[in-house]
């Protein structure tokens, strides 16, 4: 599924393009329609107005990048605003690329295209991973060891989500920090094993599948 929001419907060729490689698309006029859906039903891909009735597109951006299970969220801005200056900002936003509207839509579906050059079908984002008997669920943001909740705080399920999405790579303690408090340079990235030792206590006997790298940081296996 392709989510586009903006107040104005896109253009038939856009939808028809998104449908030719393999993505549906949804029409969304609010960026808190946007969070809603991509809560319920996750996404492949997200189309951009910088201008949005409930708030700014980059807000909008930041906010979906800094969900671990939406990190990788392939983002587009099509935005009728075109100056140097939004372009940097809704690619510091964290956004895949920028396109104006006053280019042929044929632009827009050429740099979609480079994004799914294969013309890949629409995917669900996984949801739950599971490692043994520990299972993360990104949805609920439910943690489960041996069948049992084990009670986490946010903080902590964004580090377990984090790790769960990397599939055993190894991630560094400032990659870490970036996931669990974004923005927050001021930090040191050592806090993170203050956050690993209360997540480990939490998990009980799951606490063997977070495995420490010396001198690097953490992956989950």
């Amino acid at each position: 599924m392709a989510l586009l929001a903006d107040p104005a419907p896109p253009p038939p060729r856009v939808t028809q393009e998104l449908v030719a490689i393999g993505l549906k698309p949804c029409w969304l006029a609010t960026a808190g329609e946007v969070l809603n859906r991509l809560d319920q039903d996750g996404a492949a891909l997200l189309i951009l107005e910088q201008v949005l009735p409930d708030m700014p597109g980059t807000e909008l951006c930041q906010r979906v990048r800094s969900e671990p299970q939406h990190a990788r969220l392939p983002v587009v801005f099509y935005s009728r605003l075109e100056a140097v200056a939004d372009r940097i900002a809704g690619l510091e936003a964290g956004a895949d690329d920028y396109v104006p509207k006053s280019c042929n839509p044929r632009e827009l579906v050429l740099r979609l295209r480079r994004l799914f050059p294969r013309g890949e079908p629409d995917r669900t984002p996984q949801e739950v991973f599971r490692f043994g008997s520990l299972e993360i669920d990104l949805r609920t943001h439910g943690v489960r060891f041996g069948g049992r909740v084990r009670p986490v705080t946010l903080t902590e399920f964004r580090l377990l989500a984090a790790l769960a999405v990397g599939r055993g790579r190894v991630l560094s303690r400032e990659a870490l920090l970036g996931e669990i408090r974004p923005g927050r340079d001021d930090l040191d990235p050592r806090s993170v094993d203050s956050h690993v030792r209360r997540l480990r206590a939490k998990l009980g006997a799951g606490r063997r599948h977070i495995r420490a790298v010396r001198g690097f940081g953490y992956r989950l296996e």
